[in-house]
């Protein structure tokens, strides 16, 4: 597999807190347990088209839950 990326470059970008994205399922988990424990608190907070508290785009946990499982489902 050819990568722009040296090993020691990974390395080190891993060590600055980089993400790692085989800890997927993890979040998956973690998305799934707080969806079930707090599904009226809100999980996300979007504020592409601004700032201002009407134009905010707001998650619960249940509905972002709801969402990736839908992502998952329509990629099978």
């Amino acid at each position: 597999m050819k990568t722009l990326f040296k090993p020691d470059m990974i390395y080190k970008s891993r060590l600055l807190g980089a993400r790692r994205f085989y800890n997927i399922v993890n979040e998956y988990d973690y998305l799934k347990r707080n969806a079930f424990a707090y599904p009226k608190a809100e999980a996300i907070i979007d504020t592409f088209y601004g700032l201002e508290p009407e134009k905010r785009r707001r998650k619960t946990w249940s509905e972002a839950l709801e969402d990736v499982n839908l992502y998952i489902f329509n990629l099978m």
